[in-house]
């Protein structure tokens, strides 16, 4: 019996050691990056969040743009367009002037008839 305990005390003792061992090669792989001001902080989730809205845009067929996961809600296309006229009144509203396309979602709609490509 104190056999089986002793090699129960050495597994767990190994276990432990080599989980502590790896856990600090971990660390030593990559320091943590520095914090960014409040607007490099903004400005990175502006970007990777319009990145992501182009990619999605770009990838998705045009004859898909109608797709609704659901009835009672916008479509792809639709959802799209509400997000573009976002951006464009919170940069009028941050600048203070207009920029770009300036009304509502409706007058973007009838503004953009197709998918644009570059």
């Amino acid at each position: 019996m104190p056999k089986i305990i002793s090699t129960f005390i050495f597994t767990a003792l190994a276990v432990l050691l080599v989980a502590f061992v790896s856990a600090q090669e971990k660390k030593a792989d990559k320091p943590p990056k520095p914090a960014q001001n409040p607007s490099q902080e903004l400005l990175w989730g502006w970007n990777g969040i319009g990145g992501k809205l182009i990619a999605m845009a770009e990838d998705f067929p045009e004859d898909k743009y109608n797709f609704k996961a659901q009835k009672d809600e916008r479509t792809f296309g639709e959802n799209l367009l509400h997000v573009t006229a976002a951006y464009y009144n919170m940069i009028n509203a941050i600048k203070g002037s207009e920029v770009g396309y300036t009304g509502n979602e409706d007058s973007l709609r009838k503004s953009i008839r197709r998918k644009q490509t570059s």
